[in-house]
């Protein structure tokens, strides 16, 4: 082998060396490379996951919630027509009494909303019609208790039951209607709490 020969030779095998360095530096930087996007995309895919899990949780809850509120709003309404059909059903009975009984109620009506002062009681042309012979004494004696007196007037006035009580110019409504109207809140509150210790038992 002549000298040009092995000049040519000795470039060959650098350039053979340098070749394998770079391909070898290439192939260890490709590992290197696909080894972090690796990593890269295993770590957006558990964030992903996470970011999917928590949103199906999230609509999971929400749905839950606008579940318990529809049953709590249908509940609550349910109660509210059972409420409103006890107290009509109550006016309905006691507007509905026997006539001894229905005066005994309305004598103690009286009892409560009368005055101690001179007035007049007013009735229903039914109610005066059948009015028991004792009902007008047992008025005027539970006004005289209470140091005043009342007549019950001959004139009936336009009232379904109970009476309207008038002193001087004021006028007192004692309808059974009128009556449950003022409780009202108070009846509801306490069907209500009847309700939910039922339900709650």
């Amino acid at each position: 082998m002549n000298g040009l020969e092995k000049i040519t030779e000795q470039i060959l095998d650098e350039a053979r060396e340098e070749t394998d360095q770079i391909l070898d530096k290439a192939e260890k930087e490709k590992t290197k490379i696909l080894a972090k996007s690796k990593k890269e995309c295993d770590q957006r895919k558990r964030e992903f996951i996470a970011s999917m899990e928590k949103e199906l949780q999230d609509y999971s809850d929400r749905e839950a919630s606008v579940r318990e509120q529809r049953f709590n709003r249908a509940v609550l309404q349910e109660k509210q027509l059972i409420i409103e059909e006890m107290i009509d059903k109550a006016y309905h009975q006691m507007k509905n009494q026997e006539t001894g009984i229905y005066f005994k109620t309305l004598e103690r009506l009286f009892e409560r909303y009368c005055h101690s002062e001179e007035g007049q009681m007013i009735l229903n042309i039914h109610d005066l019609e059948r009015m028991p012979g004792d009902f007008r004494y047992s008025i005027e004696q539970l006004a005289g208790k209470k140091g005043g007196s009342l007549t019950i007037s001959d004139v009936p006035g336009q009232i379904s039951d109970g009476f309207l009580l008038i002193y001087g110019k004021v006028e007192e409504n004692c309808t059974f209607q009128s009556i449950i109207e003022a409780k009202k809140d108070c009846l509801k509150d306490q069907v209500n709490k009847i309700l939910w210790e039922e339900s709650d038992g």
